[in-house]
């Protein structure tokens, strides 16, 4: 399972401890707070084969910083936190940083 995954499925109060154990060892810039946004849900025409877009679904998207590394946490409906914890996460799954070995089996 990718980062992004156990994020989204992941239970809060885990999410929370790994974001603090990363942002206790280095230095985190919140780039965009976690605010909220619409997402297009595209699909494919199971007969015809073209894809076509089925609706919007609400998300909150949030974006940070570590170490020049983008991390970016987008999630369904209105979670504020999960999308701050999964920006700091992918910061470090996402861009191979140096903590990655530490935080994965975490995960």
């Amino acid at each position: 399972m990718i980062h992004s995954q156990i994020v989204a499925e992941g239970r809060l109060d885990k999410l929370k401890g790994i974001a603090g154990h990363i942002v206790d060892r280095v230095s985190c810039r919140v780039i965009t707070p976690p605010s909220p946004g619409l997402v297009m849900i595209k699909h494919v025409d199971s007969l015809e084969k073209t894809p076509f877009y089925l609706g919007e679904a609400f998300v909150t998207q949030c974006e940070v910083e570590i170490d020049g590394k983008l991390g970016h946490g987008c999630v369904l409906g209105d979670e504020h936190e999960r999308a701050l914890y999964g920006a700091i996460i992918d910061s470090i799954m996402g861009n191979g940083h140096s903590l990655a070995p530490r935080i994965l089996p975490m995960l």
